[in-house]
C-alpha cells in the first residue's frame, strides 16, 4: 500500500474510513492522485448516514490540496473532482440539516479566508458547493443570506472600483440573443446583490455619484434589458442634501432633456414601464432635496412642472391618469408650490397657472382633484389668478368646484370688473346646498357691496333680507354685507327700512349692525323731517331704554351721536329721555355717550369754530382792502406778461428739452434712492431685518413702548435718553442690543420682554422671523469635548483662594472650569464663559460683597439661572443675605454655605474653609447628581461621607442674658428704609389696570407706595430697583392670582421679602387654591389672604369693606407699636403679638428661613453652643424641605453630621 500523503492536523486515512467499507480497495491505488481521480461520490454511495463527517473532512481536504502540491500531474484536477463530488449530491440527502449546515459553513469560510492561490476559486468548486449542499440544508437559516456580502466592509477602499467594473459593463456583437439574455440577466442579478451588500455594509454613501451616473446613463441609452438594474440602483440612491447638490440638479436637468425627446417611447409598450420607474424613483430622491434649490434652480424646476402640465396625463395603456409626465408633476408640483407658499415667494409659480386651469377641464377625476388642490394653494396669493378671472368664474358656473369659487374669492378685488357679467348667476348661489360654495358666496358678496354695490338689485336685496331674518348662523356677515352697500348707495335700503326697524325680528348680538345700517342711512339724508329720521331716532332711543345688551346699547347711542350732528333737532325732542337715562344709569360708558350727546345739542361742541369764523371773517375784510389795492398793479403786470409771452414761448421749447433730461434724472435718483435703502438695511444696523417692523409699532409713545422695552432689557435712563434723540429710536436700542449679544439670545430675549410687556402684536412679528428661520438650516447637535462637572464663578479679587477650592475639588475627584487657565490666546471671554456654564452641571458661586456688585459676576448668575442650572452658594465672607443689588432676588430662593471660619475652626493648612462645610458642599454637589471620577479622588477624600462624631455640651441653667442677639438685616440698611415709600405692591403685569388703580387709591390716603412702572428710574437696573424697594419697604402687597404664582419675577419678589422677614399681605384677585400651587406655596401657606373676588367692581373702585381691611392690615405693619398701645388700651390684657426674639437669627443656620427669624450681617456670632438644640431642629425642618419641596432652586442637603441628644444633669450633650 503506496500512501504518502500527510496532513498537519489531521490523517487523510480518517476520511477515507467514512466514505466506504471496502477500504482495501481504496488503499489499493499506487497513489493519492490515482485515488482522486475518479469521481468521490463512488465512495460514499453507501454512507448516508455518515454525510455530516465526510462532508467536513473532505472540506478539510480541498484546503489542504490548495496549500501543497501532490503528485506529478498538480492538484487543481483533484480539487475540480472535489467540486463533482459536490455537484452529484442528491438534495434530498442534505435538505434541511441545520447541523451539517453550521458545520459546512464554517469550513466553507474558513478555506475562502485561508486559501493561498485565488485561481482555486475560477475551477468547478465554489458553485456546486453552494448550491447543492450548502443552499439546501440552510432552510431558512440566516447565516447564508448574509456570506456573499459579509466581506464587504474588509474592502471597503475598494468599492469604487468594483461598482465601476459593473458601470463599464458591455456585451460582443457576436453573442446570440439567448446568450445576451442570460449575460443581462447575470447582470442584472449582480447588481442586485451587490447594492444589497453595499446597503447593509453602509456603503452606498462612497459611491452616490456613481451610482446616479449609472442610473441616468441606463436612462438614456434606452436599453430595456438595463431598466431593471437602472431601476435597483435608484432605488438604494441616498442624497446628501450638502454634499450632493450639484448631483441633484444634475439629475433633474438631465431628466427633463430625457422627457422633452419623444424619442425614448416614454408610456410605451413591453418593458419600458421600467423605464418609467426608473426615471420617477430617481426623480423623485431628487424632490426630496427641494428646501435645498436656490431661486434660479426653482425656476428650472417651475419649467419642468409647466412642462409635464402641458404633456398627456393619460397612460395610452390604462386610459387613466398615470403617464410618468403625469406622476412626475404629482411629485414635484406640490413640493414645489409648498415650499414656495412657505418662503413667501408663491409669486414665482405664476406660469404654473393657464396648466392648473387646463388641468380643471380634463375628464380624469385624478387629474382634477391634482389641480384642485393645486388651484388652492395658489389662489391665497389673489392676484396670480386675477388676470383669469373671467375664465374661473364660467368654469365655475359649469362645475360649481367651490376651488374655483374660492380662486374668484381671492382674485376679485385685484380685478374686479370681469365679476359684473356673471354677478346675477352667480348670486343665485347664496342658497347651494354645498356648504363651502355657500360659505365663499357670502364673503364674495360681501367684497361685491364694497366695491360695486350698484350691481344688486331689488330682488338682490329682497333675498338678502330674507337671507338674513332666516339664517341666524349668518344672520351678522349678511348684514355687514347690507352695511356696505348703504354707505354708498343707501336708496337700496329705503324699502326695507321698517323692516330693519323691527327689533323682534333679529338677534340680540345683530342690533349693533342694524344701527350702523340705520346711522349711514340717516346721514345721506337731508332735512331734519325727512322721511325716516324720526322713525330711526324712536327706534334707537328704545334700544338704549329697554335692552340689556351693552354692546347694541353703545352702538345706538354712538349712531345718535353721530346723526345728531347732521339733524340736531331730530334728537331734541330725545332730550329729556337722554337726561334722565344719563342721571339714573351707574355705568360709565353710558354716561360718558349720553353727556356727549347733551354737550352737541347744547353747542358745547362748536362754540370754538365759532370763534374760529369770527376771526375769519376780519381777515376777509382785511384782504378784501388789499385786493383793491393790487388791482392797479395787475393792470400794470398784465402789460408786461405780454411781452413776456413771446419770450416764454422761446423759453417753453428749452424747458421741454429739459423736462426729458429731467424726466431721466428723476428715474436714476429713484433707483439711487432704492439701492441707499437696501445697503442701509444691510450694511448700517447689527439688528435683523424685523426689527423695523418692530420699531415701527413701539416707536408711537404709549404706556408700553420702545422706553418699557430698553427698561426691560436692562438699560438705564441714560441709555433711553440717548436713544429717544435719534430719529428711530427704537431701531437704535436694537442696533445696540444686537451689537452687544449673541443674535439668537438677544432675539430670545427680546420676544420675552415683549410678551412679559402684552405687546403681541409685536411679539408675532418676532415668533414669525424665528420660525421662518428655522427652514434656513437643519440643527445640528453640539457636543463639548470634555464638559466640565462644576463652573466656579467668583470676582477676580478672590482668584487666590477659589484656586485653593479648585484644587481640593479635584482632589475629591470633581473636574472645574475656572477661566484662569482656561482662557486661550486671542480667545474671547464671554464666548468661553458661554460654553462653560452650558456645558457645566452644577454652578457654584462664590458669593462677596465685591462678587454681588460685579455686572460680569451678575451675567454668569444671570445666565445660569436662564439655563436652569443648580447653583450652590458659597459665602467666603460676612455679608447680608440675600446680597443686595441685583443679585438679591435671584439668591433669596437659595440657600448658602458659609464658607468662612469663626474662631475655633481654623485649620492648621491654608484651606479657609471649616473641613465640615466642605463635607457639606460634596454632599450638596452629590445631590445634584454630579458623582467624582474614582481613578482621580485622593486618598484625603476617599471616605469624606463617613459620618464624624461630636459631642458638644450645652449649659441649661445659663441666663439668656448673656446671650447675643443678632441686628435684623434691615439695621444694615436703615439709611436706605427711610427714604423708601411704605408699601411694596407686587403683581403681575397681566392685572396692571387694576394695580395701578390701587396704587392711586393707597397714594390719595397719604400711603407712599412703589410700583414698578411708577417708580423706575435712575438708571440701575430691574432687580437693583427691586432690591432696594423691598428692602426699604414696610409691608409688602402680593396680588395673587393663577399667572402670579407662575411668574418667576414674582416669586423672586416674595422670596427675597421672606428672607428680609418683611410682612406680606396677599390679596387674591382671582379665584385659585390656597394655597397657590407652585414655589410660593410654603410661603404662603401660613398667611391669611383678603378675599378680593366676591365683589366684581372692588378692582375697579377700591372702595368697600374689603378696602377697609386691606388699609387697617397696612397700618397694622406701618405703626405696630401704635396700634399695639391702642389695643392695650382698650384690652389691657392683649399682649404685643410680637415674638420677644423676632429680632434674633440664630447662628449657623445658613439660610434656614422661619418665622420670626432673620439672617444678617451679624448673625455670625460666637454663641453657637446656646442655640445647638433649636439649630439641631432647623438643620432637620431644612432636610424637610430640601426633599419636599417642588421649587428647583432650593439646593438643600442633608449635613454629613449625625447628632444624638442625651441629658446629663445640668447640661444637655449632642453626640
Amino acid at each position: 500500500m503506496d500512501f504518502t500523503y500527510e496532513r498537519g492536523t489531521l490523517e487523510v486515512s480518517n476520511i477515507f474510513t467514512h466514505i466506504s467499507a471496502n477500504v482495501l480497495i481504496f488503499h489499493s491505488f499506487v497513489s493519492l492522485s490515482q485515488c482522486l481521480s475518479q469521481p468521490l461520490s463512488v465512495y460514499v454511495q453507501d454512507t448516508a448516514g455518515a454525510l455530516e463527517e465526510v462532508y467536513n473532512e473532505i472540506l478539510d481536504l480541498a484546503l489542504d490540496l490548495t496549500v501543497k502540491k501532490v503528485g506529478c500531474d498538480g492538484t487543481k484536477p483533484h480539487f475540480e473532482a472535489i467540486g463533482d463530488f459536490f455537484n452529484s449530491i442528491e438534495p434530498k440527502n442534505v435538505k434541511g440539516k441545520g447541523k451539517l449546515f453550521e458545520g459546512l459553513i464554517t469550513k466553507f469560510i474558513h478555506l475562502l479566508d485561508h486559501v493561498k492561490d485565488e485561481t482555486y476559486l475560477t475551477l468547478t468548486f465554489a458553485k456546486p458547493v453552494m448550491e447543492e449542499c450548502l443552499s439546501p440544508a440552510m432552510g431558512k437559516n440566516g447565516k447564508m443570506k448574509s456570506l456573499p456580502t459579509s466581506y464587504l466592509p474588509q474592502y471597503s477602499s475598494h468599492v469604487k472600483e468594483l461598482f465601476q467594473l459593473l458601470s463599464n459593463f458591455t456585451l460582443p456583437d457576436w453573442l446570440t440573443d439567448t446568450e445576451r439574455e442570460e449575460c443581462y440577466e447575470y447582470h442584472n442579478n449582480t447588481v442586485e446583490h451587490l447594492l444589497q451588500g453595499f446597503e447593509t455594509a453602509k456603503l452606498v454613501g462612497e459611491i452616490t455619484g456613481d451610482m446616479v451616473h449609472r442610473a441616468l446613463d441606463i436612462m438614456e441609452s434606452r436599453n430595456p434589458e438595463l431598466f431593471a438594474a437602472g431601476k435597483e440602483i435608484a432605488n438604494k440612491i441616498s442624497f446628501n442634501i450638502k454634499k450632493d447638490k450639484a448631483l441633484i440638479m444634475e439629475t433633474v436637468r438631465r431628466i427633463t432633456a430625457a422627457l422633452a425627446d419623444d424619442s425614448y417611447g416614454w408610456n410605451g409598450e413591453g418593458d419600458y414601464w421600467k423605464l418609467n420607474g426608473l426615471t420617477i424613483d430617481l426623480f423623485a430622491k431628487a424632490m426630496d432635496c427641494v428646501k435645498a434649490f436656490t431661486w434660479e434652480e426653482y425656476d428650472e424646476l417651475i419649467a419642468l412642472v409647466k412642462f409635464c402640465q402641458e404633456a398627456d396625463p393619460i397612460h395610452p395603456e390604462t386610459g387613466s391618469a398615470g403617464s410618468v409626465t403625469y406622476i412626475l408633476l404629482c411629485q414635484a408640483g406640490f413640493k414645489v408650490i409648498a415650499w414656495l407658499k412657505t418662503m413667501n415667494e408663491i409669486q414665482r409659480a405664476a406660469p404654473l397657472v393657464p396648466g392648473v386651469l387646463d388641468m380643471l377641464t380634463s375628464y380624469d377625476d385624478n387629474v382634477r382633484s391634482i389641480a384642485s388642490a393645486m388651484m388652492t394653494i395658489i389662489s391665497l396669493s389673489g392676484d396670480l389668478f386675477a388676470p383669469y378671472i373671467d375664465r374661473v368664474i364660467k368654469m365655475f358656473l359649469d362645475t360649481e368646484d367651490s376651488s374655483l369659487l374660492t380662486s374668484v374669492l381671492y382674485s376679485y378685488e385685484y380685478n374686479p370688473q370681469p365679476l359684473a357679467e356673471h354677478f346675477q348667476a352667480l348670486f343665485n348661489y347664496l342658497d347651494s346646498g354645498d356648504s363651502s360654495v355657500r360659505s365663499n358666496m357670502l364673503q364674495l358678496i360681501q367684497k361685491v357691496a364694497k366695491h360695486q354695490p350698484d350691481l344688486f338689485t331689488k330682488d338682490n336685496m329682497v333675498a338678502l333680507m330674507k337671507e338674513a331674518r332666516e339664517d341666524a348662523g349668518n344672520q351678522i356677515q349678511l348684514l355687514m354685507t347690507m352695511e356696505e352697500i348703504t354707505k354708498k348707495r343707501s336708496d337700496k335700503i329705503t324699502p326695507h327700512l321698517n323692516e330693519l326697524m323691527n327689533l323682534s325680528l333679529w338677534q340680540p348680538l345683530s342690533l349693533s349692525f342694524i344701527n350702523r345700517i340705520l346711522q349711514f342711512y340717516a346721514l345721506k339724508l337731508e332735512g331734519n323731517n325727512e322721511a325716516g329720521i324720526p322713525e330711526i331716532m324712536n327706534c334707537m332711543i328704545k334700544q338704549v331704554e329697554t335692552y340689556d345688551d351693552k354692546t347694541a346699547t353703545l352702538a345706538a347711542l354712538n349712531a345718535m351721536r353721530l346723526i345728531g350732528y347732521k339733524h340736531r333737532a331730530a334728537i331734541e325732542k330725545h332730550r329729556s329721555r337722554i337726561e334722565k337715562i344719563k342721571e339714573e344709569t351707574k355705568d360709565g360708558d353710558y354716561r360718558i355717550l349720553c353727556g356727549q350727546i347733551l354737550d352737541m345739542l347744547d353747542g358745547r361742541s362748536v362754540d370754538k369754530i365759532v370763534d374760529d369764523l369770527k376771526a375769519l371773517q376780519v381777515e376777509v375784510a382785511d384782504i378784501d382792502i388789499r385786493v383793491n389795492d393790487n388791482e392797479k398793479v395787475v393792470t400794470e403786470v398784465k402789460d408786461t406778461v405780454k411781452r413776456q409771452g413771446q419770450d416764454i414761448d422761446i423759453v417753453k421749447k428749452d424747458v421741454a428739452g429739459q423736462g426729458q433730461r429731467l424726466d431721466q434724472v428723476e428715474e436714476t435718483v429713484e433707483d439711487t434712492v432704492i439701492k441707499v435703502e437696501e445697503i442701509d438695511g444691510k450694511t448700517l444696523s447689527h439688528a435683523p431685518f424685523w426689527s423695523r417692523d418692530v420699531a415701527k409699532l413701539l416707536n408711537p409713545e404709549a404706556e408700553h413702548d420702545w422706553r418699557l422695552l430698553s427698561s426691560r432689557l436692562g438699560y438705564s435712563n441714560d441709555d433711553i435718553r440717548s436713544w429717544a434723540q435719534q430719529h428711530d429710536p427704537c431701531m437704535a436700542m436694537l442696533n445696540e442690543w444686537y451689537a452687544t449679544h449673541k443674535t439668537r439670545e438677544a432675539t430670545f430675549a427680546v420676544l420675552t420682554a415683549l410678551q412679559a410687556m402684552s405687546r403681541l402684536d409685536a411679539a408675532v412679528i418676532v415668533e414669525n422671523a424665528m420660525k421662518n428661520a428655522e427652514a434656513v438650516v437643519e440643527d445640528e447637535e453640539f457636543e463639548y469635548t470634555k464638559p466640565p462637572d462644576i463652573f466656579l464663578s467668583y470676582q477676580w479679587g478672590h482668584q487666590s483662594e477659589v484656586r485653593l477650592l479648585r484644587q481640593h475639588l479635584e482632589m475629591a475627584g470633581y473636574s472645574c472650569w475656572m477661566d484662569v487657565g482656561q482662557m486661550g490666546g486671542g480667545d474671547k471671554l464671554f464666548e468661553k464663559i458661554d460654553s462653560g456654564i452650558r456645558g457645566a452641571k452644577v454652578v457654584i458661586s462664590c458669593v462677596t460683597e465685591k462678587y454681588a456688585k460685579s455686572p460680569n459676576c451678575n451675567r454668569e448668575v444671570n445666565l445660569s439661572v436662564s439655563l436652569g442650572k443648580p447653583i450652590i452658594p458659597l459665602l467666603m465672607e460676612k455679608t447680608t443675605w440675600p446680597p443686595p443689588g441685583s443679585m438679591g432676588p435671584i439668591f433669596s430662593e437659595y440657600l448658602f454655605v458659609r464658607f468662612f471660619q469663626r474662631d475655633k475652626e481654623q485649620t492648621t493648612d491654608q484651606r479657609y474653609w471649616p473641613l465640615d462645610k466642605f463635607q457639606e458642599l460634596l454632599m450638596q454637589l452629590s445631590m445634584n447628581g454630579v458623582t467624582p471620577d474614582e481613578a482621580a479622588v485622593q486618598p484625603e477624600y476617599k471616605n469624606w461621607w463617613i459620618p464624624k462624631i461630636e459631642e458638644v455640651t450645652v449649659d441649661k441653667n445659663r441666663s439668656k442674658k448673656g446671650e447675643t442677639q443678632s441686628a435684623p438685616v434691615a439695621a444694615a440698611t436703615s439709611d436706605k428704609v427711610s427714604a423708601s415709600p411704605d408699601v411694596f405692591i407686587s403683581y403681575q403685569w397681566g392685572r396692571q389696570p387694576q394695580i395701578v388703580k390701587l396704587y392711586r387709591s393707597l397714594t390719595a390716603l397719604g400711603y407712599t407706595c412703589w410700583l414698578d412702572i411708577m417708580q423706575m428710574g435712575g438708571g440701575d437696573s430691574l432687580y437693583d430697583k427691586i432690591d432696594r424697594g423691598l428692602r426699604g419697604c414696610r409691608v409688602v402687597l402680593s396680588c395673587v392670582t393663577p399667572k402670579y404664582a407662575l411668574s418667576a419675577n414674582c416669586r423672586r419678589e416674595v422670596s427675597l421679602a421672606d428672607a428680609l422677614h418683611k410682612p406680606i399681605v396677599p390679596l387674591l384677585l382671582e379665584t385659585t387654591s390656597w394655597p397657590p400651587p407652585g414655589p410660593m406655596g410654603p410661603i404662603l401657606t401660613q398667611l391669611l389672604y383678603i378675599d378680593c373676588t366676591g365683589d366684581p367692581s372692588l378692582q375697579e373702585k377700591w372702595q368697600g369693606s374689603k378696602f377697609d381691611e386691606i388699609v387697617a392690615k397696612i397700618d397694622q405693619h406701618i405703626n405696630p407699636l401704635t396700634t399695639s398701645v391702642v389695643q392695650s388700651q382698650v384690652n389691657p390684657q392683649v399682649k404685643d403679638p410680637r415674638p420677644k426674639d423676632a429680632t434674633a437669627a440664630p447662628p449657623d443656620r445658613e439660610g434656614v428661613k422661619g418665622k420670626g427669624e432673620n439672617q444678617s450681617q451679624d448673625h455670625f456670632g460666637k454663641n453657637d453652643n446656646n442655640n445647638v438644640a433649636r439649630t439641631v431642629s432647623e438643620t432637620s425642618l431644612s432636610s424637610k424641605n430640601g426633599h419636599e419641596g417642588h421649587n428647583e432652586s432650593y439646593n438643600r442637603g442633608a449635613m454629613p453630621r449625625m447628632a444624638q441628644v442625651k441629658t446629663t444633669s445640668g447640661c444637655c450633650v449632642i453626640s
